[in-house]
């Protein structure tokens, strides 16, 4: 092989190797540049709309969507609400008030016989009160004078249980007894209080009616007797 002595000849084969690489080069540049200039911008999300996942933060990504609230949340209630029943525990007298096991009414309340003065009572003397009841049972049931009271903060007074006791303006006596469902008992009730001093003063007194049953039963109330005559 000859040796190439003339330096222009190499100058020649540098530069036309240069000028070869620098062709080679230039359409990357130019094709990258081109691609930047052409590549479509992101579009934003719209205000007020949800962004597709792909732009959500990488917070959110995964996440479920927004929930629908079912029927019972934000005060909608799933079920219609039954109305609560009126059960009258508590009342006036001639009212019908409704136990667990029975229906009680108190027809009227009253002196009954007769009545001692006052003036000339001694301090033990008693007077009669005499209650009218009627008793409808919802299940079987005893009855007993002795079940309704009267009575006025802690001084109480229950129904007499003796049988040979009979007031002519109180007839018929309510009688001790057993009922069964829907059975009536019906009658007067006497209750001996003072003539005079605490515990004398009808009007001031309430009434309680609480049946004695095995397993218990529940009670009703009159709480103030003003009104009756």
């Amino acid at each position: 092989m000859k040796r190439i002595r003339s330096p222009k000849l190499v100058v020649t084969i540098v530069a036309s190797a240069l000028i070869a690489i620098g062709c080679a080069r230039e359409p990357s540049k130019f094709d990258a540049s081109k691609a930047t200039a052409t590549a479509r911008p992101i579009a934003k999300p719209k205000a007020g709309t949800t962004p597709p996942a792909e732009t959500q933060p990488a917070s959110l990504a995964g996440m479920p969507g927004p929930l629908t609230p079912e029927p019972g949340f934000h005060g909608r209630p799933a079920v219609p609400k039954v109305p609560a029943v009126n059960v009258k525990h508590t009342g006036k007298v001639g009212e019908l008030l409704e136990g667990d096991v029975y229906f009680f009414k108190l027809l009227s309340i009253a002196p009954c016989g007769e009545q001692p003065d006052p003036k000339t009572a001694k301090p033990s003397a008693r007077r009669v009160v005499a209650a009218e009841v009627e008793i409808t049972a919802r299940s079987e049931l005893n009855v007993s004078p002795r079940d309704v009271m009267i009575g006025v903060g802690g001084i109480s007074f229950h129904g007499s249980v003796d049988r040979t006791r009979s007031i002519d303006a109180c007839r018929p006596a309510l009688p001790i007894s057993s009922l069964r469902p829907k059975e009536v008992a019906k009658g007067f009730v006497l209750f001996d209080i003072p003539v005079t001093g605490p515990g004398s003063d009808l009007a001031e007194m309430g009434l309680i009616y609480q049946p004695t049953r095995f397993g218990g039963a529940g009670r009703v109330l009159i709480p103030s007797l003003a009104t009756a005559p």
